[in-house]
């Protein structure tokens, strides 16, 4: 979580003593703890069409329901985000963030399977999760919860389910899931996880980069001359995020 310290770029929470870039994510927070219904669920999304310029957007929005992966989802987020605030010294909204994401875990555990499909009725693309998808959401949700709360059930969870993870069925780092390899790396180094479980994760992740093709292999061969290789097939859309994640 690194990010520039300044504070005076000249938006309206300039100068409070946060980072800019914190009030930036604190602003988009805010809406998702807005998501959030009184039981613990999270709406699923948020659609009204389009409009151009966006600022000429006057359209009525509609809500998609609360889902068992946009909860899991959003769990992971507030709770990620309630160790950084803490670090920042912001304690009152890290526990805010904190308990949004425990009564998310919650209320997802307890309805495993509530699912919606947008099929392009509220907005483009379909945000719903497949199965995989829906592990590797429950995965971070776990990992990060773990990280501030100290809680058993949450390490016990990626305990006994951090092998289905194409980390470990495949023996390869995609790329394609940094969010979730970033949790795994960040849960194998957390005091608490047992030896054997942290130990296994960080070597088939450092055995990946280091014999795969298109990691290290790639970078030491100079195959790419951004140093960031990518086989041909990986070029498709949204591939310059997956580019910056390799380099």
């Amino acid at each position: 979580l690194a990010f520039t310290a300044d504070d005076s770029y000249g938006i309206p929470e300039s100068n409070n003593g946060l980072p800019d870039i914190a009030d930036e994510l604190k602003w988009e927070l805010d809406w998702l703890l807005r998501m959030q219904q009184d039981d613990g669920s999270v709406l699923c999304m948020v659609g009204g069409g389009s409009a151009s310029p966006p600022s000429s957007d006057g359209n009525t929005r509609y809500y998609g329901p609360a889902t068992t992966s946009a909860t899991y989802s959003a769990a992971a987020m507030f709770a990620i985000c309630s160790r950084l605030f803490n670090n920042l010294g912001s304690n009152t909204y890290s526990d805010s963030l904190k308990t949004a994401a425990v009564n998310a875990w919650k209320w997802a555990k307890s309805h495993p399977g509530v699912v919606f499909y947008n099929s392009g009725v509220l907005g483009a693309g379909e945000q719903e999760r497949d199965a995989y998808g829906l592990f590797t959401s429950t995965l971070c949700a776990a990992v990060y919860l773990f990280d501030i709360t100290s809680d058993a059930e949450y390490k016990t969870w990626v305990e006994n389910n951090y092998q289905q993870h194409h980390l470990l069925v495949w023996s390869w780092a995609s790329m394609y899931e940094s969010t979730s390899l970033d949790a795994l790396l960040y849960f194998a180094n957390l005091a608490g996880p047992s030896g054997p479980v942290a130990s296994q994760i960080r070597n088939v992740y450092n055995a990946s980069l280091s014999n795969a093709n298109d990691h290290l292999a790639g970078y030491n061969n100079h195959l790419d001359p951004y140093r960031a290789y990518l086989g041909e097939g990986n070029y498709v859309w949204g591939s310059n995020s997956v580019k910056a994640r390799e380099g």
